[in-house]
């Protein structure tokens, strides 16, 4: 419900802040005091288009804030989670601030759109006057009411449940279908790719094995001869190395017999010795080996060149390589799934499409007889506020197309997630004229009360937290408006209402009464609302009985009113 109102620099609001309260709550005032700029106002936080115009001469931008109670609106809740608002408790505060270049508008801290704010306001209030939105207006609002006031929300959601599903299992079908062309296409060339790749033989660290064995091969000739060169300089040649060291070690093995101290260095010599003749048969051996392979060389040249290939269509390494022949057949393996897959779906849809036709048609066939009940209760209600000729129906008709998706009868129909019906609600106030659509109502005063008469018998199915009643007042009178008043206060049992109205008969039933006030101060006007306690009602009851003169008996009748109503 609507807790907190805050309006500032609006049109003739210099600055307004009013606590509201559950149940019904009055606003009343002289014609022009400014009763529609506070609705003006709440309209302009709920999302309605904003003109500049309602800026003051001031100057300064105009700012409305409005605090709402959701503890009870749990649809709302789940449409803040999908715009990632997060709501630490039982509050949301709405904010809009328009100024000469344009708007912005505000929930809670986020910065949010005017879009936001209207699917947000959609679930918060309803405004029922002659110039503003009405949610009963909306085909789909007038159907989830009807399935609401006939009892069959489960049956709905159980439809709404079993097409969601079988529009999911379509777009699966869809999918492999065009996969399946896709796969045709692809096949030879996925067998091309796996032979190709599976000829090969590939090795994890092969290429690596093959350049070093080639990096060899190219330099066998230089290699051999560095080999015997060395082989030569340690061995093989005069005063080779192995020579000289020899004649050394035979000098210091004559000195160590007469020096005992140098044993230790003869010994390291021998040392040597032995390492430079180990080093120069090994020399020898690889000199020997290394040997120049022309048709070996060729052989690494071809594998080298076949692995770059390969490289260069499906990856920069062998293993790359080996992963996209595993992903291709994974791929190929998945094929006799596919086909399988295809004829399950097309079982399940089949099955589907069945038991959504049957469900459907059950469905529509009860909310035909709901139509029916609910047309006579809206027509008793509208008899109640003495319209005379009052006629209202339910036009329910099936949603025929020649391209629809099932028969019924002779006809075809389409299926949404709602079914298969379309649901208008009509009124006429005058004999002899058909009745219309309720969009189409003319008379502000008129709609409300058709209005006032549907949310007296939905009262209890409509989760519409805040309901504001404006004109619902105009042209009645007498025994009329204190069935009004009846009617508003047995709905403010389950929502809180908010009623404009220049009628005591009405004002009298309200839990909560407010008067909006015009005042000029220094040649500016400025509109006010006020909270009225029990003694300031008794004053609106009785100026709103008689006019500016209020005596002692209208304030007695107007005490007896409220007296009796509170």
């Amino acid at each position: 419900m609507l807790a907190q109102l805050h309006i500032e620099n609006y049109a003739l609001i210099d600055r307004v802040d009013v606590e509201f309260g559950p149940g019904l709550n009055i606003l009343t005032g002289e014609t022009g005091a400014g009763k529609s700029m506070i609705m003006g106002a709440l309209g302009l936080v709920l999302g309605q288009r904003a003109n500049t115009d309602v800026i003051r001469i001031s100057g300064k931008p105009t700012r409305v804030e409005a605090l709402f109670d959701i503890s009870e609106c749990p649809q709302l809740r789940q449409l803040l989670h999908m715009l990632d608002i997060e709501v630490d408790d039982a509050t949301l505060l709405l904010k809009r601030v328009v100024h000469k270049k344009g708007s912005r508008c505000y929930v809670n801290t986020h910065l949010a759109t005017l879009t936001m704010l209207q699917d947000i306001g959609q679930h918060l209030v309803d405004i029922l006057g002659q110039h503003h939105h009405h949610t009963l207006i909306q085909r789909d609002q007038q159907l989830g009411l009807l399935d609401a006031f006939g009892k069959l929300t489960n049956e709905t959601a159980e439809l709404r449940e079993m097409y969601n599903r079988y529009q999911d299992l379509e777009q699966e079908q869809h999918r492999l279908r065009q996969s399946e062309q896709d796969r045709l296409q692809r096949q030879d060339l996925i067998e091309f790719q796996l032979q190709e790749i599976d000829s090969a033989v590939l090795q994890t660290g092969e290429e690596e094995q093959l350049q070093q064995e080639r990096h060899l091969l190219v330099n066998a000739e230089k290699l051999h001869d560095l080999a015997n060169e060395a082989y030569g300089a340690l061995y093989q040649n005069d005063a080779s190395a192995l020579d000289l060291l020899s004649t050394a070690l035979d000098r210091l093995t004559q000195l160590a017999n007469l020096d005992p101290q140098q044993d230790a260095l003869r010994n390291a010599l021998q040392d040597s010795f032995y390492a430079l003749d180990d080093a120069a048969h090994s020399l020898r051996d690889y000199g020997e080996q290394m040997d120049v392979d022309p048709a070996r060389l060729q052989e690494l040249e071809d594998r080298l060149a076949l692995i770059a290939r390969l490289k260069r269509k499906y990856g920069t390494t062998i293993e790359d390589i080996l992963k996209h022949h595993d992903a291709i057949a994974f791929e190929q393996q998945s094929w006799g799934h596919h086909e399988e897959r295809l004829e399950q779906l097309e079982t399940e849809l089949n099955q589907y499409r069945q038991s959504l036709k049957s469900l459907a048609i059950t469905l529509s066939d009860k909310r035909q007889q709901a139509a029916e009940r609910l047309e006579q209760a809206v027509q008793q209600e509208l008899q109640d506020l003495n319209m005379a000729h009052p006629v209202f129906r339910i036009a329910h008709t099936l949603r025929h197309s020649e391209t629809g998706d099932f028969a019924v009868g002779t006809e075809h129909v389409t299926l949404t997630a709602d079914g298969i019906d379309d649901i208008t609600y009509m009124f006429s106030s005058n004999p002899g004229q058909p009745p219309k659509p309720l969009a189409r109502i003319a008379s502000g005063g008129e709609l409300s009360r058709v209005m006032l008469a549907l949310k007296s018998v939905l009262a209890r199915e409509d989760h519409m937290p805040t309901l504001i009643f404006d004109e619902v007042d105009a042209g009645i009178g007498g025994q009329t408006a204190r069935v009004v008043g009846e009617k508003l206060h047995r709905i403010a049992r389950s929502h809180q209402i908010f009623c404009i109205t220049h009628l005591p008969q009405i004002a009298s039933h309200g839990d909560q009464h407010y008067r909006v006030e015009k005042s000029e101060d220094s040649n500016q006007t400025t509109t006010e609302l006020r909270t009225l306690d029990f003694a300031e009602r008794i004053d609106e009851i009785a100026r709103m009985t008689s006019g500016d003169e209020i005596t002692e008996a209208t304030r007695r009748y107007a005490e007896e009113m409220l007296t009796q109503h509170s």
